[in-house]
């Protein structure tokens, strides 16, 4: 997981969609799950991607997790939930960019037989070397169809705002439609998933307005370990931003190719202990400098999920 991007894993799985959320059965009591991570990662470029900013050189850091989150499902057809979550990355050497992110967030999802219909909002709060880097917040309203045993589509219009703390020429409203669709191998022990978004971001500053698109894919398998399952996904990237401005320092409009790739292995320790190996490489072509530069990120973490 590359620790020093803005939101922690697990915000970027559920706003990309990269799993099925399973509702509660309607006769279920409201669930209460915890969870809690410590580990290490590596980043051969520390950096803050959101500033155009990275050192070029590598370090090791200290990682800290925390979630909570309520399950509830009132009436037989909804189904809500919410939570709250904390990250904490701290470097060894490069302590100007330890990274520390909270977040809430909540979702609705209704059944209407024909389709689902659900909205979820999430709210990041990021401070870098203690101080307020950017508040993030996020509102996306979906519907999403299971079609026969295999193949599930969803849709959705995605409202992101931006608002960073040190450069209020950053600050940006972006809106943006996003389609996924999962197809089920094995169930949900082996499946598929493919999306693709394209949106606008309109800035503070018209240096930073731009257009985003972007396609991933993703591979998941379940698979027996002593008797427990063990979780592979691997998967793939690619983003595309163009700049609408001209950008001064390099005399024509900036343009951004992000190609990554991405590996994870959640491994069943013993009883709710789990161990999480995941690793990324991402290669970032820009014709401004600052923001052309390739990294590897590796990381290994024990949970604790009850």
């Amino acid at each position: 997981m590359p620790i020093q991007t803005l939101l922690p894993r697990s915000i970027l799985l559920l706003l990309t969609a990269a799993s099925v959320t399973v509702p509660a059965q309607a006769d279920e009591e409201p669930k209460i799950t915890f969870e809690t991570s410590t580990g290490l990662s590596g980043d051969s470029n520390v950096g803050a991607p959101q500033l155009d900013q990275s050192t070029g050189q590598g370090d090791i850091a200290l990682l800290l997790g925390g979630k909570i989150q309520l399950d509830v499902k009132p009436a037989n057809k909804l189904t809500l939930r919410g939570g709250y979550e904390f990250n904490q990355t701290s470097y060894q050497d490069f302590d100007a960019f330890d990274l520390q992110t909270h977040r809430g967030f909540a979702e609705a999802e209704y059944d209407f037989s024909a389709v689902k219909a659900g909205f979820l909002a999430n709210y990041a709060h990021a401070r870098l070397n203690q101080e307020g880097y950017l508040d993030y917040t996020q509102i996306s309203p979906n519907i999403s169809r299971l079609f026969g045993n295999s193949v599930y589509l969803r849709a959705a219009f995605v409202r992101t705002e931006k608002d960073f703390k040190t450069d209020d020429s950053r600050d940006a409203d972006e809106n943006a439609g996003r389609l996924d669709v999962f197809f089920f191998l094995d169930d949900t022990r082996q499946y598929v998933t493919l999306g693709g978004e394209v949106g606008e971001e309109d800035a503070e500053s018209d240096a930073f307005d731009r257009t985003n698109t972007s396609a991933k894919a993703r591979f998941i398998q379940r698979m027996p370990l002593l008797g427990r399952d063990t979780k592979v996904r691997i998967g793939g990237e690619i983003e595309k931003r163009d700049y609408d401005a001209v950008t001064p320092s390099i005399s024509e409009a900036r343009e951004d190719r992000i190609v990554s790739a991405e590996s994870d292995l959640e491994i069943p320790l013993y009883g709710p202990v789990f161990m999480d190996v995941g690793y990324e490489y991402r290669d970032r072509n820009s014709n401004l400098e600052s923001a052309d530069y390739d990294e590897h990120v590796g990381s290994v973490e024990l949970r604790l999920s009850f």
